[in-house]
């Protein structure tokens, strides 16, 4: 180790165990045995750290050469955030965040809950510090790649924001080999001077294996994806067979016309629509939930494993989901031509789209077709198929809700999503844009309305009895990020007011229509949505602003969303025995929503990760090639550039653009040459060259042409 990394560590080391016994002073002789620190010369080397605190503030001389934190030493607490790059961010509040570089960040890892000591700063200087404590672990469990030395082996994580390799003593490699990807386990890490220990739980398989990486990015976030041998007996017990007490007290609509309308490789089916038409020109529009709270009991092996896993994860290629197979493809699903039990929200409206009633029941249909979204939409277009009266009066109706919801403030983000062709192998050959359909938007706005009514019953519930409810909140946006939207939109010819929430709203959503089809829709799109706070789950119910809804909660797809189970249990419970009792206390309620809005968090994350792995192989096949780009991101370190056609994202290094020395230009989206004044700006159009595509990293690396 570098002596100068060296007096790092032991400045925090000193640091810290002044910091745990203050007020009490030590001498030099007394911190160096306390460090247990036994090298040559540990005594002078403690002494020059000591000095070096001492002038800068953070330690104190006191009576009998001994030493204290200094009373105007600062410290705080956060969640320590790591960049690729191995810099650390520690946001106490949203005008608060220190800065803690990469030989500050001690024995923490990214997402420890820490305590910070903050530098003395100059004024307008950014604030930073460096980690003083890990007050809390936020996983000890590592996915990575096991490599071999000479005489030790080491782990290297596959996410680059663990800046430390593990040492794995030989008795604890578990019989894995050079190039394996293994699950390691960090033991207890206290010594910032040498890497942490752990030792290879699991063996994933070989590293270089397709299949192995993709299942890695889910355990890299200890997402699990095997179901423990209980859960399973326990799901594998239900009868799909309905008896008289499971029909007991039911809605019977398995004469109805109910459709269910999903991917075309979706295995499970748990929303239907059907739609009839009234004698006083109303229509009534029925949204048929699968009914998962009958089989999956408050308390229940499923129900814990299910609260744990919070949602389903829908990898690349496979989905790990929430629910065992035997629940959430068979009984549970919405299959065609089989009785399945379901919680219905049939709502009457106008045919301008005004809500005149709503009623929920616990009922049993008989899906009569499973349609993909091709196939509606091959409907739609031509006007003829199976029920093509319902969908088209469907689609209509649809229509109408989504005029209405724009005009009183909702924003579309309508971004195009990446699906892939794969060998038999399961090897990507081809990356397909898929862009949403009519047919996805008449589906998504009968769940919006369903999501909506359940709320606003529960609203209704709670201006009562004060009773608490699970809703599904999105706060107002970030000014700042508002403003620097504004700017780029008007630097690439568009216009974004910022004004009042409503004016705002409307503004936003008049963006998205003005960029869409426009080489910059997907730069505006990601830059807005960055702008945006993020959705989550909350008994607290503050509205949503994005869809511009008062009362908001998520109930059509309890499969595969944790929070929708809980609604379920609500909505019956309220709507249906009208019993105005507490199933689940607001403390209960806001420890299940921090639940699952922590595991959606990694599931996008991982959904994302796994999408990346895929264009990164992709793209492997494709070096050397060059293609027509758009600068989708500016940084410090260089440009961002997006394949349009192929949603393929990759990195120009700011290194390769040696025509001049480019500055970073923050608030301007840009990197501008400091001799010719050239720019590149977010959004501009270059041409470049593949040079290089890394599963591992997942990083592919462009240069101009």
């Amino acid at each position: 180790m570098k002596p100068k990394n060296l007096t790092v560590s032991l400045k925090q080391s000193v640091l810290k165990f002044l910091e745990n016994k203050k007020p009490s002073a030590y001498t030099v002789n007394q911190i160096t045995r306390a460090l247990k620190l036994t090298m040559p010369e540990a005594e002078r080397l403690v002494s020059g750290v000591v000095n070096e605190l001492v002038a800068d503030k953070k330690v104190s001389r006191q009576k009998g050469k001994k030493f204290s934190v200094s009373e105007n030493t600062i410290f705080m607490e956060g969640i320590l955030q790591v960049t690729r790059s191995g810099m650390g961010f520690v946001k106490i509040d949203d005008q608060t965040e220190i800065l803690i570089s990469e030989k500050n960040l001690g024995t923490a890892f990214h997402e420890d809950k820490v305590q910070v000591l903050v530098f003395p700063r100059k004024p307008e200087a950014r604030l930073e510090g460096q980690v003083n404590a890990v007050l809390e672990r936020s996983r000890v469990r590592f996915v990575g790649v096991l490599e071999m030395g000479k005489s030790f082996a080491f782990v290297v994580a596959d996410d680059q924001r663990i800046h430390r390799d593990f040492y794995i003593p030989p008795r604890f490699l578990n019989r894995a080999k050079a190039g394996d990807k293994v699950i390691v386990q960090m033991d207890e890490w206290k010594n910032p001077h040498i890497n942490p220990e752990g030792r290879i739980l699991e063996v994933l398989g070989r590293a270089k294996d397709l299949r192995v990486q993709v299942i890695s990015v889910a355990r890299g976030l200890d997402l699990p994806d095997q179901f423990p041998p209980a859960v399973e007996k326990e799901a594998s017990e239900i009868s799909i067979t309905l008896t008289a007490a499971d029909l007991a007290g039911r809605l019977d609509l398995r004469e109805d016309i109910i459709l269910t309308i999903d991917p075309d490789d979706a295995k499970d089916f748990d929303d239907a629509v059907s739609l009839k038409e009234l004698e006083n020109g109303n229509i009534e529009v029925g949204v048929h939930i699968a009914d998962v709270s009958h089989y999956v009991k408050i308390g229940s092996k499923l129900d814990k494993e299910a609260a744990k896993r919070g949602t389903s994860i829908y990898l690349v290629d496979r989905v790990i989901p929430m629910l065992p197979e035997a629940l959430s493809n068979n009984v549970c699903s919405l299959v065609p031509h089989q009785d399945r039990l379901t919680f219905s929200a049939v709502i009457e409206l106008t045919p301008k789209g005004i809500v005149k009633s709503t009623r929920f029941a616990r009922s049993v249909i008989h899906s009569k077709r499973r349609y993909s979204y091709e196939e509606v939409q091959k409907i739609l277009d031509t006007g003829s198929g199976d029920f093509s009266d319902i969908l088209l009066k469907l689609n209509k109706l649809a229509k109408t809700l989504t005029a209405k919801r724009f005009k009183n403030g909702s924003i579309d983000f309508d971004s195009p999503e990446a699906k892939f062709k794969f060998n038999e192998k399961g090897a990507p050959i081809a990356i397909i844009r898929k862009d949403r359909l009519d047919a996805h938007r008449l589906i998504e706005e009968f769940m919006l309305l369903a999501n909506r009514s359940v709320a606003e019953l529960f609203a209704s519930v709670k201006k009562k009895t004060q009773l608490s409810a699970l809703y599904r909140v999105h706060d107002k946006p970030d000014v700042t990020k508002l403003t620097n939207l504004q700017s780029l939109a008007g630097s690439l010819g568009f216009k974004l007011e910022i004004g009042d929430d409503e004016t705002s709203a409307h503004s936003l959503q008049k963006l998205m229509n003005d960029v869409k089809g426009t080489d910059s829709e997907n730069v505006i799109h990601q830059v807005a949505i960055r702008s945006m706070a993020r959705a989550i789950y909350t008994p607290d119910n503050i509205g949503h602003y994005g869809l511009s809804f008062k009362d908001y909660t998520h109930f059509t797809s309890p499969i595969r969303r944790y929070p929708d189970l809980i609604v379920h249990r609500l909505l019956n419970r309220y709507a249906v025995e009208h019993n105005l009792t507490a199933i689940y206390q607001k403390t209960e309620l806001s420890a299940i929503c921090d639940a699952c809005n922590s595991t959606e968090r990694k599931a996008v994350e991982a959904e994302r990760e796994s999408v990346k792995l895929m264009q990164v192989e992709y793209m492997k096949s494709r070096i050397g090639e060059e293609f027509e780009g758009i600068i989708s991101g500016v940084a410090q370190f260089g440009l961002f550039v997006e394949i349009k056609d192929l949603l393929v994202e990759g990195l120009v290094s700011v290194r390769d653009l040696t025509q001049d020395y480019y500055v970073f230009k923050e608030n301007g989206y840009a990197l501008v040459g400091e001799k010719t004044g050239h720019t590149y700006r977010l959004g501009d159009h270059i041409r470049v060259e593949c040079m290089n595509a890394n599963p591992v990293k997942r990083t592919i690396d462009f240069k101009m042409v």
